[in-house]
């Protein structure tokens, strides 16, 4: 689908890592996560995430699954595909298993950590062995050996075709749950210490790591003496939350610098070597402004995390769902299996474009940042080396989110040299937009909130174009409610913005939502529906043959807040009028967010 063209071929490390502490610098990966959609074929799956070209992908595996019989093999395929692919899999190993336990103080709490976590780690009774057998009572230590021994490359106990994995991290943000009994997070500096002396003892290549929410999480494991938790880690991987603008989810608290430079503050502190770090969750909306600033912020993230340093910046998800649409591809639980009617978003297109450019040299190592450049507090500016060739990347700053803001800078180009010009579409169009000779005081140009890619030499680059998927047809629907707040219509319920919503009149009796599709009946057997902050207003399904006289099809589901919720109905229901119907009078409005009509909706 995509044939690579490398612009980098010089052989050098990131100077920006040149003065860091600690181990040798790791050439940055680009990366995405991405996660099993039953109703996905895993090919399909693969062939997205191999077309965009990533070369760090976040492969979560639930270890109490895994465990089970037949579980072994559900990473496989996604595992062996990015192996075959030339890129880099970090496996997410975390357990979904809860349990009641008791604690000193008398009460229970449920807990995510793993039986016999405390136990020894090997069968001999010793934590320090460091061969098999592993003790089957600590359930962590026998679930991560498993694992890391199915993809340790030896041929023994493997995966089929043997695919390496080097790369695992522990759990899905830990420390933010308050669950873990003990004091602090104590059990989870343990659950550390278990996992990386069962992984250890599969395989002396793994690099273990932890997923953190926030440096003062750091901070407390480095404090637990029992469990030394600063010599454990090969690395720390942590998510970055968003602001409004696509500069924003880098800059902002919270976002990818303030992180990346207080979790290094942390180790500095503490005076020990600085592991590795990298961003395995970062994104922001497509939906709002035609997903403009997502389009934009995509390609920032990987930029700024290269300069940082980082292994990688793995944008939040390849596909939908994700939290606030954050993915490259828009939502495809309607899909049919083969993925048919797949639509990409802007995003998608512009991730294609900067691995193009820069990001496989950056994954190689033939890249390497040479120095941000001062153009003025309104826009950003780095270049990098490319062999002979000058590649600068700039962008006016967007600390808000807005996708028309443009300003007017003077680039330092190289004076007498020609440049190509390169917009976020170029894998689209194969081509640069336009070429110039850079002046002798550099050149005045226009940027907006999109990075632009300026590459220097007498032979510009071309690709071979992407084909873009065909646009779905239309919806022809009639949608209509009892009532609505004047902001807030009955079709904002289906313009597949999740953050907008019909809000349906306070104090009604039995207040309703529908959509007629004119074209003819849809089939499904499940309502999917994003509902609002109404405590306990339920609701039913109805579907009707001449939209007047209703049948119930569901049974009654209440909402307690922001819920994706998938209401399962009666039997298969095919109908051209569909109905939610609210059966209790609630004392304010009632609200959707977003609804869709199973696998066979026609929406896209």
């Amino acid at each position: 689908m995509l044939a690579p063209f490398r612009v980098l071929v010089a052989a050098v490390s990131l100077a920006i890592l040149a003065a860091a502490p600690g181990p040798a610098a790791e050439p940055f990966h680009p990366g995405l996560g991405t996660a099993a959609q039953p109703s996905l074929r895993a090919a399909v799956r693969q062939a997205w995430l191999t077309g965009t070209g990533c070369r760090m992908a976040r492969l979560p595996v639930r270890l109490d699954v895994f465990a089970q019989p037949g579980g072994e093999t559900v990473a496989d395929s996604d595992v062996r595909a990015v192996v075959d692919s030339g890129a880099t899999p970090l496996l997410a190993l975390y357990t979904a298993a809860r349990r009641r336990v008791s604690l000193a103080d008398g009460t229970a709490a449920e807990t995510a950590e793993p039986d016999g976590l405390f136990e020894p780690i090997f069968a001999d009774g010793s934590d320090t062995a460091g061969r098999p057998p592993v003790n089957p009572t600590n359930r962590w230590a026998a679930m991560v050996h498993l694992l890391v021994e199915r993809f340790d490359g030896d041929g023994q106990a493997d995966a089929p075709g043997s695919p390496k994995v080097t790369w695992f991290s522990f759990g899905e943000r830990l420390d933010q749950l308050t669950s873990w009994p003990g004091s602090g997070l104590d059990h989870l500096a343990r659950l550390v210490a278990v996992g990386r002396a069962a992984a250890r003892a599969a395989s002396p290549d793994a690099r273990l790591g932890l997923q953190l929410s926030a440096p003062e999480s750091l901070e407390a494991l480095l404090a637990d003496r029992r469990h030394p938790v600063g010599t454990l880690l090969d690395f720390v991987d942590f998510p970055a939350s968003a602001g409004a603008g696509s500069d924003g989810v880098c800059f902002d608290p919270g976002g990818l610098v303030p992180l990346t430079e207080g979790f290094r503050a942390v180790w500095r502190g503490h005076g020990y070597h600085q592991p590795q770090l990298l961003c395995s969750t970062i994104g922001v909306s497509g939906v709002p402004a035609e997903g403009r600033v997502q389009r934009a912020a995509v390609v920032k993230t990987q930029v700024t995390g290269a300069t940082l340093g980082l292994v990688s910046v793995m944008w939040q998800a390849l596909f939908d769902p994700s939290p606030a649409s954050a993915a490259l591809i828009r939502d495809v639980r309607p899909l049919p299996p083969d993925g048919a009617g797949w639509q990409p978003r802007d995003a998608y297109y512009a991730y294609v474009t900067f691995m193009r450019l820069l990001g496989y040299g950056l994954d190689d190592g033939s890249a390497r940042l040479d120095e941000e450049m001062s153009v003025g507090t309104e826009a950003r500016c780095y270049r990098f080396h490319a062999g002979a060739r000058d590649l600068v990347v700039a962008w006016a700053r967007d600390p808000v989110g807005e996708p028309e803001r443009a300003v007017t800078v003077r680039l330092p180009l190289k004076p007498g040299q020609t440049y190509a010009r390169y917009h976020w579409d170029y894998c689209l169009s194969g081509r640069p937009e336009a070429s110039f000779d850079a002046g002798a005081d550099g050149e005045v140009l226009t940027l907006g909130i999109d990075p632009v890619y300026f590459l220097s030499g007498d032979d510009p680059p071309h690709c071979d174009p992407v084909d873009r998927p065909p646009s779905p047809t239309p919806d022809r629907l009639r949608i209509t409610a009892s009532d609505a707040a004047p902001d807030a219509p009955p079709e904002l319920a289906r313009d597949g913005d999740p953050d907008s919503a019909w809000r349906g009149g306070a104090r009604q009796r039995q207040p309703w939502w529908q959509v007629d599709f004119l074209d003819g009946p849809v089939t499904s057997d499940r309502v999917d529906v994003l509902a609002g902050r109404i405590p306990r207003a339920p609701f039913v399904v109805q579907v009707s043959d001449d939209g007047a006289v209703w049948r119930t099809v569901s049974s009654p589901v209440a909402s307690g807040g922001f819920e994706r919720l998938a209401v399962r109905l009666s039997a298969r229901c095919s109908s051209a009028h569909w109905r939610v119907l609210f059966q209790n009078g609630v004392d304010a409005n009632v609200s959707l967010f977003e609804i869709g009509f199973g696998d066979r909706d026609p929406r896209r």
